[in-house]
């Protein structure tokens, strides 16, 4: 039986990306579970920048960023 393989593109800094086997978290730590989840799935916005103006209007204060989309 033959095995595929996926091939990873290389990414712009320089390709592959890094894993620490050494690392674990047993299944009954939900802190450690729950840090894990937080690191991998980052929420979609910051809420540091977020901030209330009245009592039914947010604003989200975005980075600036250059013409190239860098921010």
């Amino acid at each position: 039986m033959r095995r595929q393989t996926l091939h990873t593109p290389s990414w712009e800094h320089g390709g592959g990306f890094s894993l620490d086997a050494r690392v674990r978290i047993e299944a009954n730590d939900r802190s450690g579970l729950e840090r894990l989840l937080r690191y991998c799935a980052p929420p979609v916005f910051a809420l540091e920048r977020l901030r209330q103006i009245d009592a039914e209007h947010l604003v989200y204060e975005s980075i600036k960023s250059d013409h190239g989309g860098s921010a």
